[in-house]
This record gives structure tokens, C-alpha cells and sequence, in this order.
């Protein structure tokens, strides 16, 4: 889900103020029934772009009432503002200390290190931030910053962001090859100094299908002979994805490869590449490409974020498919995002004909074979500390393979460790 600074701060700023009346600016008169006359005359300050003195009514209270959140935040952007970046700074951080979620006190906090000059300080905000959610603003700060480490010739550095592990099933009804399959997978994140942020998952699934060799097939799901003629098999896949973020571009590059069974030495192996890039209000626009062993497909994409208020957001999309064997494909997409507190909930659902290897689902490559008719999922992501995060997400999906169609069923719960101040 997407974060833009401007837009969602400045209707912050007028939401906060909204409805309250006047009152002294004098920090021995600020008491709590002061407050609300504070805010008005604050917002009449503002309004007029006079952000010192606006924040200047509001300090006091602040400075009393350390924990209420939204008048530390108020405080921190009208001094943000007014450019005086040293001041906003403590308020910027008990906002964020207050914060349920990683969300605009720590986007706050990203821009005012990076204008007092703290670009390490900055560029772990901005990480952070895109760790827990996607972000325009944060990805343009972290493109200014390599723009100057690039003027100023300043070494690269690499830190580690995040570490998960999650167990799944699978469960394929009337598949051709498929039983069902349970799987952990494992990953961690890297954020690079210069913008560039690194993933690799390791995969380790055990799959259960139909003996291919009586049924006369004799092929596994890359569309390679399994020697042991069984249908049940451990395999083992490695993922490595990479994206590099200026301004309102995104490049990723993806990478796998797996080994269908222990007692095989053939191996399948995938690359791909998306560029993605936001036009105009939430408006994105993108294309990929992708090779699994001699397969190729690319797709195009147009999606648009629709926040309708602070916790909701509708995001409708379409995309078109092309390969080398077929004509163009096209198909819609829909998601929707519900943020409440420390809670994010969303469902999402792809209609139209699509291939796993466009999107590198996973496991990709004991996927890639099905035509995926149409898809539904649901999910959700807890926080449960400052750090760790706790998901849990279901999925069903219609399949099609040489004319013969089937179901399938996913679900898996993640627990993920955030670094938080050691990136």
C-alpha cells in the first residue's frame, strides 16, 4: 500500500486540527481545557504558512502531554515545515515511540535526518518504512541520498533489514499431478547503502502426487523424467531478488533455481526483470519479463492506489500477458488494504488467464507449468512488538493444464523479525 508524503501528511495536519476552538499560547496556561483553542488558532497560523508560530502554540502542550500522539506529530510537521529541523527532531521521535505501526512519524523522522544532514540516520527510516509498507516518499528519499553518496564518491555499505520464516501447505484437487505439498520457507533482507535492497528466500518443500511412471507419464513438473518413478519428492529451491529505487522508479531483478528431488542432478532455474514506475497521483505503471529453463513470458501492467481516507485503501488493476506461444492475455486485478492500528488486513483476487512464472510465485518451479484461470487470497499482518510481526494468509486458485482443470488451495503464517535501528 502506498504512502504520499505531501497528500497524507497535509490531510493529517488538517484532520488534527479540524473542529477545536481557541486558546492562550502562554506555557503556564496549558492546561488540557486550553488545548482545543490551541488547535485553532494553531490551524489559523498554518493556514497562513506561519508554521513557527503555529508550532510555537501548540509546544507547551506538547511538551506536557508527551503522550498523546497526535499533538507530538502536529508539533514535529508545522516545525518540519518551518525548516527548523533540530526542533522537530524530539517530536518527531516520541510520535514514533507512540506509533502503533511504522507510518508517518517514521517517514517524518526519515526526512528530518535527511535534512539535518544524517543520511545513514535517514536512509535506516526510509528502509524501515518500506519494509513495513510501499512508499513513494521513502523511495525518493532513499534515491536523494544515493544521488549524493554518488556526488560525493562515498563507499557502498550493506546492512541486514529483516529475517522471516514461514511454514505452508498445499492442498490441489482433480490436478493431473498434484496431491498436496508442505513446505518452510526462510528469507532475509539486505538495504544497501546506495538504494539498492537485496532478498534471498530458501525453500524446502515436500510434495505428494500421483506415481507419474505407472501412469504412463514418466515426467516431473519441470518436464524432466523423475529416475525414481515415485510420485512424492523433497524439493529444494533458492530465490534471490533484488531492487534498486530513485525517485518514481522501481527495478527488480529476480533469480531462482531448484532441484526437483536428491537423487537428481538436473536442476530448473528462472530470471526475470520488472520495472515499475509511478506517473501521477498513485498511478503506476510497469512491465516484466521472464525466462523458466527454455519458457519466456512478459506482461505488462497499470495499477492505481485509491486511498479512500487514512486506513483503507482499493487498488483495481489490469495487466496482458504475452509468450511466445500464444496470444496476448489479458486480465484484471483487484486488492484491497485495511490498516487499523497495529493490524493490516487485505484481500486480493486476479481474474483472466496468467502464468505462475510471470509473477514468481512460489514454489515457482514446481508451478510454472499451470495456467492459473483465476485467483482469490486473503491475509493479514499483525504487529506484534516493535520488531517482530506475526502473518497468516490463505489462498485458492483455478488451474489449467492441457485442457484438464483443477483446484488448489495455500495457506501459510509468518513470523518476521523487523532490525529496526541496525540497518
Amino acid at each position: 500500500m502506498m504512502v504520499s508524503t505531501k497528500a497524507v501528511l497535509a490531510a493529517l495536519s488538517l484532520s488534527l486540527v479540524s473542529g477545536m476552538a481557541q486558546a492562550q499560547p502562554e506555557s503556564a496556561a496549558s492546561g488540557p481545557e486550553r488545548l482545543p483553542a490551541a488547535w485553532q488558532d494553531s490551524a489559523a497560523l498554518e493556514a497562513r504558512q506561519q508554521f513557527i508560530a503555529a508550532a510555537q502554540l501548540l509546544r507547551p502542550f506538547a511538551d506536557r502531554f508527551e503522550q498523546d500522539y497526535p499533538l507530538q506529530l502536529q508539533v514535529a510537521w508545522l516545525l518540519f515545515q518551518g525548516k527548523a529541523y533540530a526542533d522537530a527532531l524530539p517530536y518527531y521521535q516520541r510520535a514514533d515511540a507512540l506509533s502503533e505501526e511504522i507510518g508517518l512519524a517514521r517517514l517524518g523522522l526519515g526526512w528530518t535526518y535527511y535534512w539535518l544532514g544524517n543520511h545513514e540516520q535517514a536512509s535506516a527510516r526510509f528502509n524501515e518504512v518500506l519494509a513495513h509498507a510501499d512508499s513513494d516518499s521513502a523511495r525518493e528519499g532513499i534515491g536523494l541520498i544515493a544521488d549524493a553518496k554518488r556526488a560525493g564518491g562515498a563507499s557502498k555499505s550493506t546492512k541486514l533489514v529483516w529475517a522471516y520464516a514461514s511454514p505452508q501447505l498445499y492442498s490441489y484437487s482433480q490436478h493431473p499431478e498434484k496431491l498436496t505439498a508442505f513446505g518452510v520457507r526462510t528469507g532475509v533482507g539486505f538495504a544497501q547503502s546506495q538504494g539498492l535492497q537485496l532478498s534471498l528466500v530458501f525453500a524446502r518443500t515436500l510434495f505428494q502426487g500421483y506415481d507419474l511412471d505407472e501412469m504412463n507419464m514418466g515426467m516431473g513438473p519441470g518436464g524432466r523424467h523423475r529416475s525414481d518413478g515415485s510420485g512424492d519428492f523433497l524439493g529444494t529451491e533458492l530465490y534471490l531478488h533484488s531492487a534498486w529505487t530513485a525517485r518514481r522508479v522501481a527495478l527488480h531483478a529476480h533469480a531462482a533455481v531448484g532441484q526437483e528431488g536428491q537423487d537428481t542432478d538436473l536442476l530448473d532455474y528462472a530470471i526475470g526483470s520488472t520495472i515499475r514506475i509511478s506517473l501521477w497521483n498513485d498511478l503506476y505503471v510497469g512491465g516484466s519479463i521472464a525466462h523458466i529453463n527454455e519458457a519466456q513470458s512478459r506482461q505488462a501492467n497499470l495499477a492505481w492506489d485509491l486511498a479512500v481516507g487514512s486506513k483503507l485503501h482499493l487498488i483495481p488493476g489490469a495487466k496482458v500477458i504475452w509468450t511466445e506461444e500464444r496470444d496476448a492475455m489479458p486480465l484484471g486485478t483487484l486488492a484491497l488494504g485495511l490498516r487499523l492500528g497495529g493490524v493490516n488486513l487485505w484481500t486480493s483476487g486476479q481474474w483472466g488467464r496468467a502464468y505462475h512464472m510471470v509473477d514468481f510465485a512460489l514454489p515457482l518451479l514446481w508451478n510454472h507449468e499451470d495456467d492459473v484461470l483465476w485467483s482469490a487470497a486473503v491475509g493479514a499482518n499483525v504487529k506484534l512488538t516493535g520488531r517482530w510481526s506475526l502473518s497468516a494468509s490463505a489462498a485458492t486458485e483455478r488451474y489449467e493444464r492441457d485442457a484438464v482443470q483443477s483446484e488448489g488451495s495455500f495457506y501459510a503464517t509468518g513470523l518476521r523479525y523487523n532490525m529496526g535501528d541496525t540497518i
